[in-house]
């Protein structure tokens, strides 16, 4: 999807009457049936004021999220993310893994990956905006500037919910065990009950 804010011309903060304008001003060059009109560039016009001028499909874009998927609930999510990590879990695993175990560790390197993200996030965010702040005398930057801000705090947001989600998700697989009877005969498995190696 293309930046509805790029694709209309206005900053993130812009007001529902400033996106309207630029949409109209943009709408008029560029609809089709003007001379030098074109039918892409109007259907990307009419998708971007489409989503800025909802303010539910616009906070959800803001927010990072896909304004057109339907909303999930936290729990709703948990539990999607749960279900595709063990679905990555049976297809790479042999039926005499412990899988419970495996999907722990899989939600937890998820979680170790997300973590590494949002310091990425929380970096760029902290030079856009430094950058912003101290930049004399450059205004022809500061949309491209705002922009890179608005995508790091996007970013950020995004992360910082994929992080709420796995813990949630952590928490329904710590009710997830395994009982193998057949493995529980063997020594091996005797060793790890005992040591827990």
């Amino acid at each position: 999807m293309k930046n509805p804010y790029t694709t209309l011309g206005v900053p993130q903060t812009a007001s529902k009457d400033e996106v309207k304008r630029a949409y109209r001003k943009r709408a008029k060059k560029a609809h089709p049936d003007r001379k030098g009109g074109n039918h892409e560039e109007m259907a990307d016009l009419n998708r971007a004021y489409a989503l800025l001028e909802d303010p539910e499909k616009r906070a959800r874009y803001d927010s990072g999220e896909d304004p057109d998927r339907p909303k999930l609930t936290p729990a709703e999510e948990a539990e999607a993310m749960l279900l595709g990590a063990m679905d990555a879990v049976y297809n790479t695993h042999k039926a005499t893994d412990n899988l419970a175990e495996a999907l722990r560790r899989t939600l937890v390197a998820a979680r170790a990956g997300q973590q590494t993200e949002l310091v990425k996030a929380e970096r760029a965010a902290k030079k856009a905006s430094r950058v912003l702040k101290c930049l004399k005398g450059g205004e022809r930057f500061r949309p491209f500037l705002e922009e890179k801000l608005a995508k790091a705090q996007r970013d950020e947001r995004t992360v910082k919910h994929c992080l709420e989600i796995i813990e949630m998700a952590l928490g329904l697989a710590a009710d997830v065990g395994w009982d193998d009877p057949e493995a529980a005969n063997s020594p091996h498995q005797t060793f790890r009950l005992y040591t827990g190696v």
